[in-house]
């Protein structure tokens, strides 16, 4: 999902994260089973726990795969209001509110989804994806001092994170911030040097500067990778 953010004339794609998330990190919610098979109390308690553990896993991987489809097929109310009703059924891990806050801001509705995103990273604060969509919807609110700032913390956390690097690097941009904005880019594209989304920015970066002939060099690889991608 890419919701438009932007200032004034300018626009630019923010590269959200896509509502079908294929893996999270293990929150303190979701690792407290794995902690309870440790506990002392015999074998037929942790093999308890252990079971229990494993029907919540399987229950939770069912609800993502159903929010995943109706997702994919931009039915957010239908995903929402899905994930919503196992978060009222006891599911409370950092993953259910990543996706709740995504879906969410797709779907318009920024403090729904700032809420969703908060309550994400209070039960995991290392979770990159929820900080880079929280950046996003502070973004879209006008708020981009916050993005910025939230940004920095998600590249601080990962620093190979090329989604959160193209975001940065495009709210640098926008706030007229050249230097540490060329730097973000120019190291997303050292971690992937085809990435369609930072040849263009950079080329936005490299025209607003009056480097024109690089800014021509970089916008053209731009276009011939886009081109390529849709062959």
């Amino acid at each position: 999902v890419r919701p438009e953010a932007g200032r004034g004339a300018r626009r630019w794609w923010w590269a959200v994260g896509a509502l079908a998330i294929a893996a999270c990190r293990q929150g303190p919610a979701e690792q407290s089973g794995a902690e309870a098979t440790l506990a002392p109390g015999g074998a037929s308690r942790a093999l308890s726990a252990a079971a229990a553990q494993r029907a919540r896993s399987d229950s939770l991987a069912v609800w993502y795969r159903r929010f995943d489809d109706l997702a994919g097929q931009a039915r957010l109310g239908e995903a929402v209001d899905l994930l919503e009703r196992a978060r009222r059924n006891g599911a409370d891990e950092a993953g259910v509110y990543l996706r709740l806050g995504s879906a969410y801001a797709a779907w318009g509705r920024l403090p729904e989804a700032e809420a969703a995103l908060r309550a994400a990273i209070e039960r995991d604060s290392t979770l990159v994806e929820a900080y880079n969509n929280l950046a996003a919807v502070y973004a879209r609110d006008s708020n981009l001092g916050k993005s910025i700032e939230t940004l920095e913390r998600v590249v601080a956390l990962d620093p190979a994170y090329v989604r959160a690097l193209l975001n940065l690097g495009a709210a640098c941009l926008e706030n007229a911030d050249y230097e540490r904005a060329e730097a973000v880019l120019r190291r997303a594209l050292e971690l992937e040097p085809a990435n369609l989304g930072a040849c263009y920015l950079l080329g936005r970066l490299l025209a607003d500067t009056g480097r024109y002939q690089p800014a021509a060099t970089q916008l053209e690889q731009a276009l011939s990778r886009g081109h390529a991608a849709a062959a």
